[in-house]
């Protein structure tokens, strides 16, 4: 269940199509969801504005975030994930954005556009399925190796985490403004 701030609700996966179709704005996380694609198209059709993406084994998210106009929150717990397409950055309503993965390239500058965003999480080193022998690259190997100054120009922004990364400093003026910083 992720819609509203319902717990939880048991239902057949047949029950839960039909009460998707007769309510509009209800998305229940269905054995159908299993498939990005499938996730895709129904947070789509019910203008979502939360959503919890983990277990696709996804390198690069699609372009098609973009579509997902009335996203709020997001969060993404993909172990490969590397690349964050700029779609991404055109979610003019997002609020929360949250990144678990073992490692990402950078953080686009394109982050600025985000001028919604009150709380940004990226935390490097993280799996969702960890595999006998597996190692984590060394922080210093991480792809991130500094923020973007343009992260300065989230007006919004509360809460800053970026966690297990080559970062070693700040860009100037970042700490304006920022309530919380981790």
């Amino acid at each position: 269940m992720v819609h509203e701030q319902i717990y939880g609700l048991e239902v057949t996966e047949k029950e839960g199509e039909t009460l998707m179709e007769q309510i509009p704005g209800l998305f229940l996380e269905l054995e159908t969801h299993r498939g990005l694609d499938n996730l895709l198209d129904d947070a789509v059709k019910h203008r979502t504005d939360k959503l919890y993406i983990s277990g696709h084994h996804l390198i690069e998210l699609p372009s098609r975030i973009g579509e997902l106009t009335e996203l709020r929150d997001l969060e993404i717990f993909e172990q490969d994930l590397y690349r964050l397409p700029e779609e991404l950055f055109t979610l003019s309503k997002l609020e929360r954005l949250s990144i678990l993965t073992a490692d990402m390239e950078e953080i686009p500058a394109s982050i600025g556009k985000l001028q919604q965003l009150k709380v940004l999480n990226i935390q490097c080193g993280s799996s969702e399925r960890l595999v006998p022998g597996y190692r984590f690259k060394p922080k210093e190997e991480i792809g991130i190796k500094q923020i973007p100054p343009e992260i300065g120009e989230l007006r919004q922004l509360e809460s800053l985490t970026i966690q297990y990364t080559a970062i070693d400093k700040l860009p100037p003026g970042l700490l304006m403004g920022i309530d919380e910083l981790i």
